[in-house]
């Protein structure tokens, strides 16, 4: 990956149930979305480490096990085991958008989220600035 400019042609998108994500999936959602979103959050920074991944990691499982839920992996076109980023959706609702940090600022990110997300239940300090130019319309909604 590295510096190296992705083609959108190299990747794609592929959707599935939360249920039936592959397992050699699951532990890389789980894993990127604990660790992006604590040191990605200020506050959650300020929590006890065990605590938080004992937790979260039993919050993360229930929306990802939720009926509604579909998780949106980027991966290789050449290669389907190699997740670039995911996006984790319950209907309009966007739980968590995490893009491997060697190929953001290359459109990945708005190709997961498509053009639904009405609103969103997680921020980072890096989603806080993007909001307002990427998804201006949509609600910060961290109960949904």
């Amino acid at each position: 990956m590295g510096d190296k400019k992705i083609d959108e042609a190299a990747y794609k998108i592929v959707p599935y149930l939360g249920r039936m994500l592959p397992a050699q999936y699951v532990n890389l959602v789980i894993s990127r979305w604990m660790r992006s979103y604590r040191f990605g959050n200020d506050y959650l920074k300020l929590t006890d480490s065990d605590h938080y991944f004992q937790s979260y990691s039993v919050y993360i499982n229930r929306i990802l096990y939720a009926p509604e839920t579909v998780i949106r992996l980027a991966v290789l076109t050449d290669d389907p085991d190699v997740a670039l980023g995911f996006a984790v959706f319950r209907g309009h609702t966007l739980d968590y958008v995490h893009v491997h940090k060697d190929c953001r600022k290359q459109g990945i990110a708005k190709f997961l989220l498509g053009d639904h997300v009405k609103q969103f239940t997680h921020l980072t300090r890096i989603g806080m600035k993007l909001w307002p130019t990427k998804l201006p319309d949509a609600l910060f909604t961290p109960f949904a």
